[in-house]
């Protein structure tokens, strides 16, 4: 019943069309819970995310987190899951966003990312192996959004005083240097 209006709605989110998108959600609320029929099962706000979930809708509009800010304002979860990539509990549109070059390209990755965490998506310090396929223009934007700043991720972001802080003077992680998934790796495969 709602998988015609879904289609054209999910049209109306990667080309940035505000004023459609609005008209067939004040036709059909329920459009903006609903989920695609496809396998992955995504949710309108996760084609804001943009990272190929389905290749003729992955881009990015200029306006992305305007969308995202309707979406969420009419009730979008931006907790939801997909299962992009086979599932998981990392297929937010949050990690959608951040690990895809789409919203990178267009300019409003961190605009974006903005606009998910004011909305409510919440950042996970369980599963760091996500931050490793984050872009690195995303890569403060979720620290700015509380993502902790570990050893690994202070290399990457270049923060050498935060790098000193973890590594101390005879080579021993600090603690601190190591969170999430990344405290069961042994110290030498993280240096």
């Amino acid at each position: 019943e709602l998988a015609e209006p879904f289609e054209e709605a999910a049209d109306a989110v990667v080309d940035g069309d505000v004023d459609k998108l609005t008209a067939l959600l004040d036709r059909e609320p329920r459009l903006v819970t609903a989920r695609s029929l496809r396998r992955h099962r995504c949710t309108l706000l996760h084609y804001v995310g943009a990272n190929d979930v389905e290749p003729e809708r992955s881009h990015s509009p200029a306006n992305a987190p305007e969308i995202a800010r309707l979406l969420i304002a009419r009730g979008a979860d931006p907790n939801a899951v997909a299962m992009t990539y086979g599932g998981g509990p990392a297929q937010t549109t949050l990690y959608l966003a951040a690990t895809s070059s789409h919203p990178e390209e267009a300019g409003v990755v961190v605009p974006l990312i903005e606009a998910l965490v004011a909305g409510g998506a919440r950042v996970n310090d369980d599963d760091r192996e996500q931050l490793l396929y984050t872009t690195r223009v995303a890569l403060p934007a979720l620290v700015a959004a509380g993502v902790t700043v570990d050893l690994s991720l202070a290399a990457i972001l270049g923060r050498i005083d935060d790098v000193r802080r973890f590594v101390r003077p005879d080579g021993t992680l600090a603690p601190g240097a190591k969170i999430g998934s990344e405290e069961k790796v042994t110290d030498k495969v993280i240096l």
